[in-house]
Protein backbone atom coordinates (compact mmCIF):
# COMPACT_ATOMS: atom_id res chain seq x y z
CA UNK A 1 0.00 0.00 0.00
CA UNK A 2 1.24 3.73 -1.05
CA UNK A 3 1.73 5.40 2.11
CA UNK A 4 1.00 8.96 0.12
CA UNK A 5 -1.42 9.93 -2.54
CA UNK A 6 0.01 10.65 -5.74
CA UNK A 7 -2.25 12.58 -8.82
CA UNK A 8 -0.45 12.53 -11.90
CA UNK A 9 -1.28 15.06 -14.56
CA UNK A 10 -0.20 14.74 -18.57
CA UNK A 11 -1.51 16.91 -20.71
CA UNK A 12 0.48 14.98 -23.68
CA UNK A 13 1.06 10.84 -23.83
CA UNK A 14 4.64 9.64 -25.96
CA UNK A 15 7.05 11.60 -24.03
CA UNK A 16 10.14 10.33 -24.04
CA UNK A 17 13.81 11.39 -22.47
CA UNK A 18 16.71 10.31 -23.70
CA UNK A 19 18.79 8.91 -20.75
CA UNK A 20 19.45 6.56 -17.97
CA UNK A 21 16.01 5.64 -16.82
CA UNK A 22 17.48 4.09 -13.24
CA UNK A 23 18.94 7.12 -12.83
CA UNK A 24 16.02 9.11 -13.61
CA UNK A 25 13.86 7.01 -11.22
CA UNK A 26 16.61 7.39 -8.36
CA UNK A 27 15.80 11.46 -8.93
CA UNK A 28 11.93 10.93 -8.86
CA UNK A 29 12.08 8.37 -5.71
CA UNK A 30 14.36 10.70 -3.59
CA UNK A 31 11.77 14.10 -4.42
CA UNK A 32 8.40 11.90 -3.41
CA UNK A 33 10.51 10.35 -0.40
CA UNK A 34 11.95 13.13 0.65
CA UNK A 35 7.94 14.89 0.35
CA UNK A 36 6.55 11.48 2.47
CA UNK A 37 9.47 12.25 5.12
CA UNK A 38 8.26 15.86 5.78
CA UNK A 39 4.82 15.54 5.21
CA UNK A 40 3.99 12.28 6.62
CA UNK A 41 0.70 10.17 6.22
CA UNK A 42 -1.37 13.53 4.94
CA UNK A 43 1.15 13.75 2.34
CA UNK A 44 -0.38 14.67 -1.22
CA UNK A 45 2.20 14.70 -4.28
CA UNK A 46 0.97 16.42 -7.50
CA UNK A 47 3.28 15.10 -10.39
CA UNK A 48 2.92 17.14 -13.66
CA UNK A 49 4.54 16.30 -16.93
CA UNK A 50 4.32 18.77 -20.29
CA UNK A 51 6.43 20.16 -23.19
CA UNK A 52 7.10 23.64 -24.25
CA UNK A 53 9.35 24.96 -26.17
CA UNK A 54 11.34 21.26 -27.11
CA UNK A 55 11.69 20.54 -22.99
CA UNK A 56 10.18 18.46 -20.81
CA UNK A 57 9.06 19.75 -17.62
CA UNK A 58 8.52 17.62 -14.91
CA UNK A 59 7.05 19.45 -11.56
CA UNK A 60 6.46 17.75 -8.20
CA UNK A 61 4.22 19.30 -6.14
CA UNK A 62 2.97 18.66 -2.69
CA UNK A 63 0.96 20.04 0.57
CA UNK A 64 3.66 20.28 2.88
CA UNK A 65 5.16 23.48 4.98
CA UNK A 66 7.52 24.57 2.05
CA UNK A 67 11.11 25.25 1.98
CA UNK A 68 12.72 27.96 4.71
CA UNK A 69 13.25 31.16 2.22
CA UNK A 70 16.93 31.49 4.01
CA UNK A 71 17.53 27.07 2.75
CA UNK A 72 15.71 26.85 -0.54
CA UNK A 73 18.48 27.69 -2.31
CA UNK A 74 21.29 25.09 -0.18
CA UNK A 75 18.63 22.15 -0.59
CA UNK A 76 20.64 21.00 -3.86
CA UNK A 77 24.03 21.69 -2.15
CA UNK A 78 26.10 17.79 -0.98
CA UNK A 79 25.69 17.52 2.68
CA UNK A 80 23.15 20.08 3.38
CA UNK A 81 19.97 19.25 5.68
CA UNK A 82 17.77 20.81 8.35
CA UNK A 83 16.69 18.33 9.36
CA UNK A 84 19.14 18.05 12.95
CA UNK A 85 16.27 18.68 15.45
CA UNK A 86 14.22 15.66 13.90
CA UNK A 87 14.53 12.14 15.24
CA UNK A 88 15.15 11.03 12.26
CA UNK A 89 18.30 12.26 11.92
CA UNK A 90 21.23 10.38 10.68
CA UNK A 91 18.67 9.42 8.24
CA UNK A 92 18.79 11.84 5.84
CA UNK A 93 22.80 12.90 5.09
CA UNK A 94 21.80 15.76 2.56
CA UNK A 95 22.79 13.60 -0.72
CA UNK A 96 19.79 12.57 -2.08
CA UNK A 97 19.34 16.18 -3.84
CA UNK A 98 22.63 16.63 -4.54
CA UNK A 99 22.68 13.45 -6.24
CA UNK A 100 19.58 14.23 -8.04
CA UNK A 101 21.19 17.85 -9.04
CA UNK A 102 24.16 15.75 -10.91
CA UNK A 103 22.01 12.98 -12.46
CA UNK A 104 19.83 15.96 -14.26
CA UNK A 105 21.95 18.13 -15.18
CA UNK A 106 24.24 15.21 -16.94
CA UNK A 107 20.94 14.56 -18.70
CA UNK A 108 21.25 18.22 -20.08
CA UNK A 109 18.75 19.09 -17.71
CA UNK A 110 18.19 21.77 -14.43
CA UNK A 111 16.56 21.39 -11.31
CA UNK A 112 15.42 23.90 -8.74
CA UNK A 113 12.78 24.34 -5.92
CA UNK A 114 10.17 26.91 -5.14
CA UNK A 115 7.36 27.28 -2.72
CA UNK A 116 3.75 27.07 -4.22
CA UNK A 117 2.28 29.98 -2.45
CA UNK A 118 -1.90 30.73 -2.58
CA UNK A 119 -3.28 33.90 -3.34
CA UNK A 120 -2.33 35.50 0.32
CA UNK A 121 1.12 34.76 -0.20
CA UNK A 122 1.34 31.80 2.01
CA UNK A 123 3.33 29.02 1.62
CA UNK A 124 0.80 25.91 1.11
CA UNK A 125 3.57 23.41 -0.28
CA UNK A 126 7.00 22.78 -2.44
CA UNK A 127 7.82 22.03 -5.83
CA UNK A 128 10.97 20.86 -7.61
CA UNK A 129 11.14 21.51 -11.00
CA UNK A 130 12.96 19.41 -13.29
CA UNK A 131 13.46 20.94 -17.25
CA UNK A 132 15.12 18.54 -19.55
CA UNK A 133 16.33 19.57 -23.43
CA UNK A 134 13.90 17.06 -25.58
CA UNK A 135 16.19 15.74 -28.37
CA UNK A 136 13.49 14.50 -30.46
Amino acid sequence: KLRYKINLQQNEKNLKIIGNSNNLVQVFDNIIDNSFSIIGKNCKIKIKVFSKDNKIFILFEDNGPGFPKNTINKIFDRFYTDRSNEKDFGKHSGLGLSISKQIISAHNGKIFAENILNKTKKIVGARVNIVIKNKF
